[in-house]
């Protein structure tokens, strides 16, 4: 089961499933919600789970809240809503500071080409690969 954990981690920003306790059908208002993109980890060392430095965006989804506000691959975030993601396991980083509530807005500082920049985006429901959400 350990070694399924970094691939999770990196699908539940394209999907998004809802845990029955989270919503009724139908009902999104406590909806689970992401940036739109695939990410992979940037840990210390082989088998640690702690970031050491920022979270890498590999793949934007379409029409998702990434590439509507220009976020491409290879950029590195670094701190989401004033939270620094150094030292950070790669699921809390995803779990409780990327992901949040449908149509929250979210603060990330990225770099991109050595440069910092920060990039404010509202979090929306992204659907998985095969489903039939919208």
């Amino acid at each position: 089961m350990k070694t399924l954990l970094p691939l999770v981690c990196l699908l539940s920003l394209v999907a998004l499933p809802l845990r029955a306790s989270e919503s009724a059908p139908g009902d999104e208002t406590h909806a689970i919600a992401g940036i739109g993109a695939v990410l992979s980890p940037d840990v210390k060392g082989n088998g640690h789970q702690r970031l050491h430095d920022h979270v890498t965006i590999r793949e934007v989804e379409p029409n998702g809240p990434a590439l509507k506000n220009a976020l491409r691959p290879g950029d590195e975030i670094v701190e989401v809503d004033g939270a620094k993601l150094a030292g950070m396991r790669f699921a809390d980083a995803v779990n409780d500071h990327i992901r949040g509530p449908l149509g929250s807005p979210t603060k990330l500082v990225i770099v991109r080409d050595g440069k910092r920049m920060t990039v404010v985006l509202v979090r929306d429901i992204v659907p998985m690969p095969g489903s039939s959400q919208p």
